[in-house]
C-alpha cells in the first residue's frame, strides 16, 4: 500500500475495526444473520452502485437470494446519503479528493473479506460465498489500483481534506450496515475488569517499583554511603530476579512436560491445578521480596510519580473512557505491589476512585496490593496482600459478579461480564468471565492455554460469547485496544472526537483580596501561560499593597471538598500549592495528592507574606517537609523560606543556596528550586545586575542566571513563579525547561510592570497579562495621527543618496505624524534592524512607526503596529498576532474591502491609489470611491497613491483623516521642507473641512 493510502487507512482504522465488529458483519460471519436482512443489504448495495455493468453483475447474485433488482423498491436513507455524498464530491472536488472518497469502499470490503476468511469456520456458513468474493485475490487487487493512482496524484491535494472525505466514506459504509433491518443488536457490557501490567501498559512496571525503592534508599543515605547503598540494593534486586527465573523454570518443567502438544479438548481440572501451582509460586516470590527489604524506604507518593511515567498501550485510555461514558462498571485488577502506582498511571486518562470501594460506574476501582507505610509515610518493606496471584484474581472477579448480579451466573439486564488480560495469572478470570479477551503476545499464556485445551480464537469470532453463549474453554484474542473498543462498544458517534487536550493546573492557595498574590496570581499566570486554571482556597486574607490585615483559614474538611470536586471531574496535569495555614491543611493536601494520583506537584512553601506578616503556623514548615515534600516534583522556596525550612540557617551566597538545595532535596522532592531574588547584589557568586536561582534534581546542580529588574512591583513573584512552572509541566515540558520558561516569563512580567503604580503601599503587584494588554506600553503608545503619514521608500532615498534613517529624521523634522517602514527587498534581519533604527528616531519625537507587510518584524521591533495589503497576511490573523495594543492598518480599494477590514479589526484604512502614482503599479480608485469608503466605515481613512501638496485637500474633502505620502516627500530635494508643506496643506484642509461641518 503506498504511503499516502497507508496513512489514510491508519487514520480510518478505528472506523474499519468498528465495521469489522458491526453486528451485521459479526452475525454474517457467524451465519446467524436473518436471510431477509441479507436480502435487504443486497438490494441496497445494488441500488448504490447504479452502474449498468456492475448492476448486471449483481443481478445473478441477487437472484440466487431471491432478490429482484427491478421494480420500484425505495432506497434507504443510508443508501441515498452515500450516493449523494459521492455525487457531490464528483461535482465539486479534484481528482485526488474523488479518489479519497471512492477508495474506502473497495479497501474496506477487501479488509472485511480478508479478516473474515482468515478467522476460519466459514465453510458451512450460508454467507460463505459473500466472504470468498471479497477475500478473492481479484477483488483484493481493486483497491490497490485505486491507491496507486491516489499516490500518483495525491500530492496536489490537501491531506486534511482527503482524510475527511476518506473517513466520511468509511462512516457511510457503516451506515449501510446499520440500515439493515432485523440484525440482532450488540449486547451491552455491564462489567469490565482489566488487568494492569502489559494489558493496559506497554511494559511490566515491577522494575519501576524496585528502581524507585533503590533511588529512595540512595537519597536517604549519607553522601559517602550513597554508592554503597545503591550497590547493595541492586545486588538484592539481581538476586531476586535470578531466583525468580530459576524457580519459575523449575515450575514450568514440572507442570508442562507432558503437555508439549495441545490438548485435544478443554481440561478444566488441569487448568485449575496449574492456576493453583502458579499462585503458590507467586505468593512465595512476593514473600521473598518482602523478606529482602528491597521495598523499604520508599516515601508515600513516590510510586504515584513512577506510575505517571508508565506508558499505556495505544488506545487503552480511550477504550476505558468509552466504558466509563457508557456507565459500565469498570475495575482494574492487578498483582502489582503498589496500587498507588497503578492509580498514578491511570489518573488523568480516566476517572479513578480514591479507594477500593464503589461500583466502578462513576470512577474506575483499582484492586491491588499496597506497600505498607509507617507513621512518617515511609515504606516498611512489607506489602498489604490483596491480589497476589491468579487465584486471587479469580476470587476478586467472583465477588464482583456476585455484588453486581446477586448470583454467580449473571442476571437479566446486568449486561456481559468481560475480563481482559495478557498473562497466565489472568487465565482463571479470563475463563470465568462471559467474555475473556487476551491482548498482547504473551507466549507463556498461549503455551499454557494450549496445554489445557483452551482455544484462542479471533475476537471477530466472539459472536456467541457476546450473546451469552460462550463455549467452555474458549477465549478471544484482540490485536489492539482499538479492536477491543470496536467489539464492545461499536463505532464512536458521528462527529465525536477524542477532544482537544487542554493542559490543566489546580492551584491550592490562599486568596489575596488585593489580587497580586495567592490564588489570584496563580489563575492569572495560568491564563497567561496557556493552561486551564482551577482553584481550591485554603484561606481568605484581607490584604492590599500595604500588608495583610487579617487571615481566615478555610476549614480543612471544606478544603478537601474543593480539591476532590476539581480532581474528580476536571482533573489536573499539575497541582501547585501555596499558602497552607495549618498542619491540618497540609495533611488534607497530602492525602488528596496520594488518593488522586496527582502528577507534577509543585510546592511553594509560603510561610510569610512579602510584608513580613505570618501566613502559617510555626509547625507548618515541619509538616511541609514531612508530608508534602516527598510527594513533590518541585519545591520552590525563596531564601527566607529555605532558611526557615532548614532551621534558620544563613543563606547569603550562591554556594549557600546550593547547599540548601541539596539539604531540602533530602526531604524527598524530585527537584528543588531555591530562588535568589532577595540575594544582595554584591553577594558572592552574583554578577552585576543579575538574579540567580539554583535548581537541583539530585543529580545535576544548575545555576540559572537572569536579568535583575529594578521595580517595586514584585508582590506575588513567588506564587507566579511556582504557578508558571506548574503550567509548563502541565503542557509537557521537562523540569529544566519548565523552570527556565517560568523564570523568563516572570522576568518579562516584572520588566513590563516596572512603570506601573497600583496601590499606595510598598508591595505592588505586577501585570501578569502583559501579553494580552501591556498597560505600560499602552501609556507610551503614540496617538494615531494620520495627518502626514510618511511611507519610507528605499528607491527614492537611494537615488537621492541618503539613508532611510536620514530621510526619516528629515521627515520627522518637517512634521510627519506617523512613519511607515517599508523595505520590499530587505530580508528579515536587515528589515528588523532598519525598523528598530526608525523607531528610536520616531520615539524621541513622540511619533509611531508602522511596519509594512511584516507583522513578525513589527512585533520583534516593538513597532506601534503593522500595515497589510489585500495580498498579505489576512487582516483577522494580523489582528490576532498584534493583539489589542498595537495598530493595524489595511489597504483597501473598495467599500466591500473596507467593511471587511473594519470587521477584521483594522484601526485605520489606507485607501487608494487615489491618483496615478509612479511608486507602485496599481489601479486608481479616484476621489469618488475614496469618499464612498470614508462614508461607509467608522474608522479613520488615510488616502494613499499619487498624493501631492496640490491634491491632498481633495482627499481631506472626501473624508480622510490624513494622507500617506511617498515620493512627494522622499523624492523631494529637501525632505523636511516637503513634509512641512504637506503637513501645512493637510492641517489647513482639515480645519476648513471641520468648519464647514460645524
Amino acid at each position: 500500500m503506498p504511503s499516502l493510502s497507508r496513512q489514510l487507512w491508519q487514520d480510518a482504522l478505528p472506523d474499519a475495526l468498528a465495521a469489522l465488529h458491526h453486528p451485521f458483519v459479526s452475525n454474517l460471519y457467524g451465519g446467524s444473520l436473518p436471510k431477509a436482512s441479507f436480502q435487504f443489504f443486497i438490494s441496497q448495495d445494488a441500488a448504490f452502485l447504479g452502474v449498468e455493468e456492475e448492476l448486471s453483475m449483481h443481478k445473478s447474485y441477487a437472484a440466487a437470494w431471491g432478490v429482484t433488482l427491478t421494480g420500484n423498491f425505495v432506497p434507504s436513507t443510508a443508501c441515498t446519503d452515500y450516493t449523494e455524498f459521492v455525487q457531490e464530491v464528483a461535482r465539486t472536488e479534484s481528482v485526488p479528493c474523488i479518489l479519497a472518497a471512492m477508495t474506502p469502499c473497495n479497501r474496506l470490503y477487501a479488509f472485511l473479506g480478508a479478516q473474515l476468511a482468515g478467522a476460519g469456520r466459514c465453510g458451512d456458513n450460508p454467507y460463505a460465498e459473500w466472504v470468498r468474493t471479497y477475500a478473492d485475490p481479484a477483488f483484493q487487487a481493486l483497491p490497490e489500483r485505486m491507491e496507486a493512482l491516489l499516490a500518483e496524484l495525491g500530492h496536489v491535494a490537501e491531506y486534511s481534506k482527503m482524510r475527511t472525505l476518506y473517513r466520511r466514506a468509511m462512516r457511510l459504509e457503516m451506515c449501510f450496515f446499520s440500515a439493515v433491518p432485523g440484525v440482532p443488536a450488540r449486547p451491552a457490557v455491564g462489567l469490565l475488569v482489566v488487568d494492569f501490567d502489559e494489558t493496559l501498559t506497554e511494559a511490566d512496571t515491577t522494575p519501576s517499583i524496585i528502581a524507585t525503592a533503590i533511588a529512595a534508599a540512595e537519597a536517604s543515605a549519607g553522601g559517602e554511603l550513597k554508592a554503597k547503598v545503591r550497590q547493595e540494593r541492586e545486588a538484592q534486586r539481581d538476586q531476586l530476579v535470578a531466583n525468580y527465573a530459576r524457580e519459575r523454570d523449575e515450575l514450568l518443567a514440572d507442570v508442562l512436560p507432558d503437555r508439549a502438544k495441545p490438548a485435544a479438548a478443554y481440561d478444566p481440572a488441569w487448568v485449575d491445578a496449574f492456576v493453583e501451582r502458579l499462585s503458590e509460586f507467586d505468593a512465595r516470590m512476593n514473600q521473598a521480596v518482602v523478606d529482602s527489604g528491597v521495598l523499604a524506604g520508599v516515601p508515600r507518593g513516590a510510586l504515584a510519580r513512577a506510575g505517571r511515567a508508565a506508558a499505556l498501550r495505544e488506545g487503552a485510555a480511550g477504550a476505558l473512557a468509552r466504558a466509563q461514558r457508557a456507565r459500565v462498571s469498570l475495575h482494574v485488577l492487578s498483582v502489582s505491589w503498589s496500587g498507588e502506582l497503578v492509580r498514578g498511571a491511570l489518573q488523568g486518562a480516566i476517572a479513578v476512585a480514591h479507594g477500593r470501594g464503589g461500583d466502578g460506574a462513576e470512577a474506575t476501582v483499582v484492586h491491588c496490593n499496597e506497600l505498607r507505610y509507617d507513621d512518617a509515610g515511609v515504606a516498611t518493606g512489607d506489602i498489604t496482600r490483596r491480589v497476589e496471584h491468579g487465584a486471587d484474581k479469580a476470587a476478586a472477579l467472583d465477588r464482583l459478579l456476585l455484588t453486581r448480579t446477586g448470583r454467580r451466573g449473571g442476571a437479566p439486564g446486568a449486561g456481559l461480564a468481560v475480563y481482559i488480560g495478557d498473562s497466565p495469572s489472568d487465565l482463571a478470570p479470563l475463563l470465568a468471565a462471559d467474555l475473556g479477551i487476551v491482548i498482547g503476545a504473551n507466549a507463556l499464556l498461549r503455551r499454557v492455554a494450549a496445554a489445557g485445551g483452551v482455544r484462542l480464537r479471533p475476537l471477530l469470532a466472539a459472536g456467541a460469547a457476546l450473546e451469552g453463549r460462550k463455549a467452555p474453554g474458549e477465549l478471544y484474542q484482540a490485536g489492539s485496544w482499538a479492536e477491543v473498543e470496536a467489539a464492545l462498544f461499536g463505532p464512536r458517534p458521528e462527529g465525536s472526537r477524542a477532544g482537544v487536550r487542554v493542559p490543566r493546573v489546580l492551584a491550592i492557595a490562599g486568596s489575596d483580596s488585593g489580587g497580586g498574590a495567592g490564588v489570584q496570581a496563580d489563575l492569572k499566570t495560568c491564563l497567561a501561560r496557556g493552561v486551564y486554571g482551577a482553584s481550591a482556597i485554603s484561606a481568605v486574607t484581607a490584604q492590599d499593597t500595604r500588608g495583610v490585615h487579617g487571615v481566615h483559614a478555610v476549614p480543612p474538611a471544606f478544603l478537601a471538598m474543593q480539591i476532590d470536586a476539581v480532581l474528580r471531574d476536571i482533573g489536573a496535569d499539575a497541582v501547585k500549592t501555596g499558602m497552607l495555614p495549618s498542619t491540618d491543611a497540609v495533611a488534607v493536601v497530602a492525602d488528596a495528592v496520594v488518593a488522586h494520583g496527582v502528577r507534577n506537584l509543585v510546592v511553594d512553601p509560603v510561610l510569610v507574606a512579602t510584608s513580613g506578616d505570618a501566613l502559617a503556623d510555626d509547625s507548618v514548615a515541619g509538616a511541609l517537609r514531612a508530608r508534602l515534600f516527598p510527594l513533590a516534583a518541585l519545591v520552590t522556596p525563596n531564601l527566607a523560606e529555605a532558611a526557615t525550612l532548614l532551621g534558620g540557617r544563613r543563606i547569603d551566597s550562591v554556594d549557600a543556596m546550593k547547599d540548601a538545595a541539596r539539604d531540602l532535596h533530602a526531604s524527598g522532592p524530585a527537584a528543588v528550586l531555591v530562588k535568589g531574588g532577595h540575594l544582595p547584589a554584591d553577594a558572592p557568586g552574583v554578577a552585576a545586575n543579575t538574579a540567580v536561582d539554583v535548581l537541583y534534581d539530585g543529580r545535576e546542580m544548575t545555576v540559572l542566571v537572569g536579568p535583575r529588574v529594578d521595580t517595586a512591583n514584585t508582590h506575588g513573584t513567588g506564587c507566579t513563579t511556582a504557578s508558571a512552572v506548574a503550567a509548563e509541566l502541565a503542557k509537557g515540558l521537562s523540569m529544566r525547561k519548565a523552570v527556565e520558561a517560568a523564570k523568563a516569563y516572570v522576568a518579562e512580567a516584572l520588566a513590563r510592570s516596572a512603570p506601573l503604580k497600583i496601590g499606595r503601599g510598598h508591595q505592588r503587584p505586577m501585570n501578569h497579562g502583559f501579553q494580552i494588554h501591556d498597560w505600560a506600553a499602552a501609556a507610551r503608545a503614540p496617538r494615531l495621527d494620520l495627518r502626514c503619514y510618511a511611507v519610507t521608500d528605499p528607491g527614492c532615498n537611494a537615488r537621492a543618496g541618503r539613508s532611510s534613517a536620514a530621510a526619516a529624521a528629515a521627515a520627522l523634522a518637517g512634521g510627519a505624524t506617523l512613519l511607515q517602514a517599508r523595505e520590499k527587498d530587505a530580508d528579515g534581519g536587515d528589515f528588523l534592524a532598519a525598523a528598530r533604527e526608525l523607531i528610536a528616531l520616531a520615539q524621541a519625537q513622540g511619533v509611531g512607526v508602522i511596519v509594512n507587510d511584516r507583522v513578525d518584524v513589527a512585533l520583534a521591533a516593538g513597532a506601534a503596529g503593522a500595515h497589510v495589503g489585500q495580498g498579505d497576511l489576512p487582516a483577522a490573523t494580523a489582528r490576532t498576532l498584534l493583539g489589542a495594543d498595537r495598530l493595524l492598518g489595511v489597504s483597501v480599494k473598495s467599500v466591500a474591502q473596507a467593511l471587511r477590514a473594519q470587521a477584521d479589526g483594522a484601526d485605520y484604512l489606507g485607501a487608494g491609489a487615489v491618483f496615478p502614482t509612479s511608486t507602485k503599479d496599481t489601479d486608481v480608485i479616484g476621489v469618488d470611491t475614496l469618499a464612498e469608503i470614508c462614508a461607509a466605515v467608522s474608522i479613520p481613512v488615510v488616502a494613499i497613491g499619487g498624493i501631492t501638496a496640490a491634491n491632498a485637500p481633495a482627499a481631506i474633502e472626501a473624508g480622510c483623516a490624513g494622507v500617506a505620502v511617498v515620493s512627494a516627500v522622499f523624492a523631494a530635494p529637501d525632505v523636511a521642507a516637503a513634509a512641512s508643506e504637506i503637513r501645512g496643506v493637510v492641517d489647513a484642509a482639515l480645519d476648513e473641512h471641520s468648519s464647514r461641518r460645524r
